[in-house]
């Protein structure tokens, strides 16, 4: 009973996993994106007319920059007034807004490794100092920051590459092994429960012989 109990507990443990690594940014600002502390949540072009499975054909990000620039106006702590992108936007150091993909280029989601996630569905306008820290890790902190958008982002890269909605059945399998677990367990302390007392009806049937 004692192993069963271990085994329960150890399954929630996986499930409500707190643990989680944070760059040294989000270490001294916290999770807040007032003025567009992390991102520019505008430039996220999901739900827009653009074609969200629109790859881009190099690796500068030109084609979303120049979207960006000609479309909408920089707002947030870290647009800078100068001319090399209209609109306010201008990156010469990694105090402005850089071009960040949600989902990285290089992840470890298995399911992602044949897919292309260089997709205007996968882009935003970060904080420069941010994203060069990101790098390609700290998924869990991008989670936190982006909320919705980190799982639009996610769906977006998974329907471009056509892979099913309801392909991933991790999650669903470990809570039917929890439920099932607790369901045994309880069946266990109620049999104990009974038992124990039925053996004391005994000895007190016995004790009056």
């Amino acid at each position: 009973m004692y192993l069963l109990i271990l085994l329960i507990t150890t399954a929630f443990a996986g499930i409500n996993e707190t643990t989680c690594s944070h760059t040294n940014v989000f270490l001294e600002r916290g999770n807040s994106n007032e003025d567009n502390f992390y991102f520019v949540r505008q430039t996220y072009l999901y739900g827009t007319t653009f074609d969200k499975c629109y790859a881009m054909t190099g690796n500068d990000n030109s084609e979303y920059r120049k979207y960006i620039s000609d479309s909408i106006q920089c707002q947030g702590k870290w647009c800078v007034n100068k001319a090399l992108w209209p609109n306010g936007w201008n990156c010469p150091n990694k105090q402005c807004y850089e071009v960040e993909h949600i989902i990285p280029k290089k992840n470890n989601i298995p399911e992602f490794q044949n897919c292309n996630v260089n997709i205007f569905g996968n882009l935003v306008m970060a904080y420069g100092l941010w994203n060069s820290q990101l790098q390609n890790k700290f998924l869990c902190e991008k989670q936190e920051i982006y909320g919705d958008i980190y799982d639009q982002a996610y769906q977006t890269i998974k329907s471009c590459c056509g892979i099913a909605p309801n392909s991933d059945t991790t999650g669903i399998i470990i809570l039917a092994c929890v439920w099932i677990a607790v369901v045994i367990l309880t069946i266990l302390l109620m049999v104990g429960y009974y038992s124990k007392n039925n053996n004391n009806d005994h000895s007190e049937f016995y004790g009056n012989i």
